[in-house]
């Protein structure tokens, strides 16, 4: 996987990462500075396109899975990030903020997006 940073590219590794997480468990990731916390979680959310290996991040549903690889529009769909840097308009509701997000993820379907 290949990551851009203000122009220079570094390769980014994420290698032998397993998880399993359940509906309605809260999950933290600990780890040292450069350990691949946050590169992780670009990748779970679909931020961070995996463009090389074999690896591929699922959700399993009852009627069956979605592949990140597959269909990533689908699978973007189900991920939601909280994200730690203030993102806020103050112009705007969190409600027209929430809305925003979703359509700047792809997300227009509207029981989805309440």
């Amino acid at each position: 996987m290949t990551k851009s940073f203000g122009g220079e590219n570094k390769n980014v590794v994420l290698q032998g990462f397993s998880l399993d997480i359940k509906r309605g468990e809260v999950m933290c990731l600990l780890g040292a500075n450069g350990s691949g916390k946050t590169t992780l979680i670009n990748v779970l959310t679909g931020l961070t396109e995996m463009d090389e290996g074999s690896g591929d991040v699922c959700i399993n549903l009852s009627n069956g899975r979605v592949s990140l690889r597959e269909d990533k529009k689908l699978f973007r769909s189900y991920t939601r990030l909280c994200q730690q840097n203030d993102f806020l308009f103050e112009e705007m509701t969190m409600d027209e903020h929430l809305k925003l997000i979703c359509k700047l993820r792809g997300i227009t379907d509207n029981e989805s997006i309440n």
